[in-house]
């Protein structure tokens, strides 16, 4: 953390300060997959189901490298059709500092297979020019991948590492 006239800090990561995070991140994204689902191009629905579709067989695989990166891109994706540039920042900017604690989730049960219907579930409404509907349907995407973090850090010894 960077402190005003205080220096830089190491952040204490707690599970009620990551859950908090998760949250935040939760409200941002809906905000931008609402406003993307009114502003995105023909050719940018076309790529996000492109990339559902591709991530099918990463799915299938269980292969969390390739899952991992290939929802970074996907929710990037999303930002970026948002068309406000500003908003895309952002949202990469707390996307960043979770980038380890989403990877954590996937490791759960089977969650890479509930995102990736999650994220079929997204693109419909957005197919459907709900904006509300996509917004809550990536809300509750977010607060999954929160309860799957949370599901693992309680599966975990305490002396475990979190990562």
């Amino acid at each position: 953390e960077i402190r005003p006239r205080r220096g830089v800090i190491v952040a204490v990561m707690t599970p009620e300060r990551i859950m908090d995070m998760f949250e935040t991140t939760a409200e941002v994204e809906a905000m931008c997959i609402r406003l993307a689902t009114y502003r995105i191009t023909p050719a940018e629905r076309s790529q996000l189901q492109a990339m559902h579709e591709a991530s099918a067989a990463m799915v299938a695989a269980a292969d969390l490298n390739a899952y991992d990166e290939f929802n970074r891109l996907f929710h990037e994706a999303m930002y970026r059709s948002t068309h406000n540039q500003f908003m895309a920042e952002q949202a990469i900017g707390i996307r960043a500092r979770l980038a380890a604690f989403r990877r954590t989730q996937l490791r759960h049960g089977d969650r890479i297979a509930r995102s990736h219907e999650e994220h079929g579930e997204i693109l419909r409404a957005m197919a459907r020019g709900d904006g509300d509907e996509a917004a809550r349907c990536m809300r509750a995407h977010m607060l999954n991948a929160s309860g799957a973090l949370t599901n693992y850090i309680n599966t975990l010894d305490d002396a475990g590492p979190l990562l």
